[in-house]
């Protein structure tokens, strides 16, 4: 599928994907160069580079499985659109998996016909040291 051909709901998918693949130049792809990223842990980032540099710190960290939308709702207009949405992810760490629920919301703009993400926050409703911890 052509970039121009994708919805903003398959570029956010597309978004989850790549990063479940670790694939920052497909996600570079998808997101505008001025994006804003709020972590699940509260950290911030801005423009691409920060962004990236934050989110390769998560793939070193741990794994991602991120499970189909369990709810999603969108406010769409001409240049711009607001997902809102809740899915379950499964994080691997230390040999582990632990599944949790997420939720976030992702504004995207379009600019000559193509959705890219320009701010994307979520949060997972736990504490993310307790989640990322070793169970004893």
């Amino acid at each position: 599928m052509e970039r121009k051909d994708m919805s903003a709901m398959e570029v956010l998918e597309a978004y989850f994907e790549a990063y479940r693949n670790r694939d920052l130049e497909t996600i570079a792809t998808l997101c505008d160069g001025d994006i804003i990223y709020l972590s699940p842990e509260g950290l911030v980032a801005e423009g691409f580079e920060a962004f990236s540099r934050l989110i390769q710190g998560e793939f070193n960290s741990f794994g991602v499985l991120y499970e189909p939308f369990l709810w999603q709702s969108s406010i769409e207009k001409s240049g711009e659109c607001l997902l809102l949405w809740k899915r379950g992810v499964k994080l691997a760490r230390n040999a582990a998996f632990r599944r949790v629920e997420i939720q976030g919301s992702t504004l995207l703009i379009r600019s000559k016909g193509i959705w890219k993400i320009a701010c994307i926050q979520y949060f997972v409703p736990v504490s993310f040291k307790s989640l990322l911890s070793r169970k004893k």
